[in-house]
């Protein structure tokens, strides 16, 4: 067998490259577009989802997800000021999760926001440029049911995110993109 020459094997690692990452988003299964936007969750356990946010126009866009809490809060200790860092400072909740039971049972869940806020809260921003796609970890652990505060049931649920735009219109020079998404459906077993 003859050794490949540099070129070739420049050619063949941008063709594996290229391949790879062509057919993981063809693999990717997306929720209705609309307005230029489409939602995507992806699960293999209740703890390991992840949600990805893809801009499918020409035109940028500017999201508005939630709200974003300072990283760390100024505090006083024995006289003097210290930076306390905060674990979670993001919380995505404009995004809820639709769980749906195997009787038919819906329940919207809600991110579990910060217990207090003493400080700065400003809006979780996304800016997405044509064709980008905004992806994070959203574990089912960091939701709630609001209304009962209790554990699901455990068995076979199907799964929905939903996003609905949170524009405010607060902050000055923002056009934030304003409609209502639904990503896909996966089903777990929790």
């Amino acid at each position: 067998m003859k050794p490949l020459e540099n070129g070739a094997w420049l050619a063949l690692l941008l063709a594996s490259f290229l391949g790879n990452g062509v057919m993981a988003m063809a693999a990717e299964v997306w929720g209705k577009t609309d307005g230029g936007l489409q939602m995507s969750l992806s699960a293999s356990s209740a703890n390991d989802m992840t949600l990805s946010l893809h801009n499918t126009s020409k035109q940028d866009k500017m999201l508005s997800i939630g709200m974003m809490l300072a990283p760390s809060v100024p505090t006083v200790v024995k006289g003097k000021t210290k930076d306390l860092a905060t674990d979670q400072y993001q919380f995505p909740d404009a995004i809820t999760l639709v769980v749906q039971n195997a009787a038919g049972k819906a329940t919207e869940l809600v991110i579990k926001g910060p217990p207090g806020v003493a400080g700065t809260v400003e809006p979780m921003e996304v800016p997405l440029p044509p064709g980008a796609v905004y992806s994070f970890q959203t574990p089912l652990s960091e939701y709630v049911d609001p209304k009962t505060f209790g554990p699901l049931p455990k068995g076979a649920v199907q799964i929905t995110a939903k996003y609905v735009s949170k524009d405010s219109h607060s902050r000055p020079n923002r056009c934030y993109w304003t409609g209502s998404l639904k990503s896909n459906t996966v089903s777990i077993k929790l």
